[in-house]
């Protein structure tokens, strides 16, 4: 995996470029770039792009912006002093935010929580009032619009968030999501019982089930089950 660090603070980029390697492993590559060279990094291939927003010479949150422009599936990691930042940064879509005064610690927390989603763990992030709530994929039950809000329900948690379906859908992992009706969307790994109109989920909900969506449910459900199989 190819790594860009944009930094023009030596001692910063110089931590980032080795907790990187120290948490990744010397087989990926971990390069630091200073803003006056970010012209060489059109002609760059890379996974994971950390973007220091506190540049003097420039705008970080631009750069953010051209790197997603360049490459819609780079992971993107922004980093400052200025925590306030947090809410702004995640209007990039952006994977982590790391705070400076956590450098370090936040730069491992999102090293590992990479690997994690590269290993079946995908991790749905979400901005709920003033703060940041991070759902495993596989513990989410169903999503439910209700309104202008979407309720997102887990075993432990329900979540309400302001967004809309086809934005969420995109968000999640299609192959164990399936739309049950308009507006409710269902994680086939949640389904204890399927019934000619309606699917039981294992904390105890039930939801409606339309017709056109049925088979899709019951051959996706079926297809999951066989996988789960010695």
């Amino acid at each position: 995996m190819n790594i860009l660090v944009v930094c023009n603070e030596m001692p910063t980029a110089k931590m980032i470029v080795d907790t990187c390697r120290n948490s990744l492993g010397k087989k990926h590559n971990v390069e630091a770039v200073i803003v006056e060279d970010m012209l060489s990094m059109k002609n760059m291939k890379y996974e994971m792009a950390i973007i220091d927003l506190d540049l003097t010479s420039a705008n970080g949150f631009t750069i953010a912006n051209d790197i997603q422009c360049i490459g819609s599936d780079v992971c993107l990691l922004l980093c400052s002093r200025k925590e306030e930042l947090v809410f702004e940064a995640f209007q990039f879509n952006v994977f982590y935010f790391i705070r400076k005064s956590r450098l370090e610690y936040d730069l491992r927390n999102a090293m590992n929580k990479y690997l994690g989603e590269k290993n079946g763990n995908e991790m749905l992030i979400l901005k709920i009032h003033d703060r940041i709530v991070h759902l495993n994929h596989r513990d989410i039950i169903c999503c439910v619009v209700e309104g202008n809000y979407i309720r997102v329900v887990t075993a432990s948690e329900v979540c309400r968030i302001r967004m809309t379906m086809r934005d969420l859908e995109s968000r999640l992992d299609s192959v164990n999501f399936q739309k049950s009706e308009r507006g409710t969307l269902i994680n086939l790994e949640h389904i204890t019982e399927i019934e000619q109109n309606r699917v039981i989920l294992d904390n105890g909900e039930w939801v409606h089930v339309d017709k056109k969506h049925y088979a899709n449910i019951c051959a996706k459900r079926l297809k999951h089950d066989t996988k789960k199989r010695p």
